[in-house]
């Protein structure tokens, strides 16, 4: 139909004409339901001049699941359109705003406006693939909003199946799909949404061009830190592939717990690159309150004395006193004094001398103590399935760590690696009994130790005038135990 020019189209013309502007319409329709989850989006509003404006508007209404962002309605609506319709105001807004995401904070001006005239904004609901095992690698995926997991498919060769294992939580910030772009092999896993999620499209070409180069050392040192680990070493291209995109690198500053039973990275198994970690076992003990015996008893003895004395002197009283009455007066008077003394030992609290307790009722106190069980260096690992018990992971100095997925980890148990490992460890390491055997039986050594270098010390016969005060300190620091005496 030529534009302008008023044409007579034929019934069956009509019809079909009729038919592409109502199929036309529901696929609008369905697309603007498909995105309806951020386009009703209240709080992602325009950002003005107003500051406090801008900072309620990030804080505001958002739930666990959905990351502050200033990314809003209009930058979205800019990167639905294609490079050649965005103006030259919009891609210098849009580059603005991409630092706000964390995947873009370390690139240049230049390389951000590049991305700005480039990027695609792509959304899926919950549930749905973004993009499958075995597809090929078109692009790379920067997660702006939402959640999505990886599913990894494999053949159990006990069982004969093909089974599905889900690993890792990806989230705001996050890029999913790199290592395959980069390498140029199908996808190595099935990314899946688990909440609603806004996404970054940058195809292959494009990162090709703005990106690779940045990422390319990243996974030589990568590489280079796999054959390290003589039990990663001999693992084949793909199989290391996919531990680059489940694996993660972190840093720890000295004096952190990095594992314990709550801890959320519990399901990974340490690899040390660098730094020194200890394992650190808790020890309770309890001691009996001691009890002042001595002192005790004999307040005891003379309380019970002076009971005794006013018990004497009242019976003498009350017995002048009723010798004058009447019977009548008399029987009225020791009722009543009878029933004074039954509402007095009624009131008086069941007080049990602690000396007539057994030892299991007297009160104790409860001692913690933490024991260092063993450490672990570079080139080491652990959390791989051993027996760690309740124990706590802690970084003695900075420590860098290769983080794998145990899950994953056991179905690469080539040869029985991991398993003869595991045995290796929990062989190795002594459990809790063992512990707090040595702890004791130490705890002990060391008050034997102390008492008899106090007796020798004490049976000693200074033949000088010294004393502490005119010692230098290294003398004192060096032997404690004798200046022990003087206190």
């Amino acid at each position: 139909m030529v534009k302008g020019v008023k044409q007579i189209l034929s019934p069956e013309e009509k019809r079909q004409h009729q038919i592409h502007i109502h199929r036309k319409f529901r696929a609008l329709v369905s697309l603007i339901l498909f995105h309806r989850s951020w386009i009703d989006d209240s709080d992602s509003g325009d950002i003005g001049d107003n500051v406090m404006q801008n900072i309620q508007r990030m804080l505001v209404g958002k739930t666990k699941k959905q990351t502050l962002s200033l990314i809003a309605k209009r930058h979205k609506a800019t990167m639905l359109k294609t490079t050649e319709n965005r103006t030259e105001e919009e891609i210098q807004e849009l580059k603005r705003i991409l630092p706000t995401n964390k995947f873009f904070k370390k690139y240049d001006d230049e390389t951000l406006e590049e991305l700005a005239r480039v990027l695609e904004f792509q959304f899926f609901p919950t549930g749905r693939t973004i993009y499958a095992q075995d597809d090929p690698p078109s692009a790379i995926y920067v997660v702006l909003n939402g959640e999505s997991r990886g599913l990894y498919r494999y053949f159990d060769y006990l069982k004969h199946s093909t089974n599905v294992a889900a690993f890792g939580h990806m989230h705001s910030g996050y890029a999913i799909g790199i290592v395959n772009v980069m390498s140029n092999v199908p996808r190595s896993l099935t990314a899946t949404t688990t909440t609603p999620c806004e996404l970054f499209y940058l195809s292959k070409p494009n990162f090709d061009r703005l990106l690779k180069k940045s990422f390319r050392n990243t996974y030589q040192k990568m590489a280079m830190n796999y054959n390290r680990f003589k039990y990663i070493r001999y693992w084949n291209s793909d199989t290391k592939r996919v531990c680059s995109i489940l694996a993660k690198w972190k840093s720890f500053p000295a004096n952190t717990v990095i594992l314990s039973p709550t801890h959320p990275l519990k399901e990974y198994t340490f690899f040390v690159i660098s730094g020194v970690c200890y394992l650190m076992d808790q020890v309770n003990t309890l001691a009996p309150k001691k009890h002042k015996n001595k002192k005790a008893s004999t307040a005891s003895q003379s309380s019970q004395k002076s009971r005794d004395i006013i018990d004497a002197r009242a019976r003498e009283t009350l017995h002048k006193e009723m010798k004058n009455m009447d019977p009548a007066q008399r029987a009225t008077e020791i009722i009543n004094r009878a029933l004074a003394a039954l509402a007095a030992l009624s009131k008086e609290p069941d007080e049990e001398n602690s000396e007539t307790k057994r030892p299991s009722f007297q009160e104790s106190h409860k001692g913690i103590h933490f024991v260092n069980v063993c450490e672990y260096r570079p080139l080491s690992c652990f959390n791989i399935g051993e027996n760690l018990f309740d124990r706590l992971v802690v970084t003695k100095t900075k420590t860098h760590l290769l983080l794998i997925p145990q899950l994953w980890l056991q179905h690469q148990n080539t040869n029985n690696a991991w398993s003869i490992l595991i045995g290796y460890l929990n062989r190795s390491i002594p459990n809790k009994e063992k512990v707090q055997t040595d702890f004791l039986q130490e705890k002990i050594w060391n008050k034997y130790k102390q008492k008899l270098v106090r007796k020798i010390m004490d049976n000693y016969i200074i033949t000088n005038d010294n004393n502490q005060h005119n010692i230098p300190y290294s003398t004192r620091l060096s032997s404690p135990e004798y200046f022990q005496r003087f206190q």
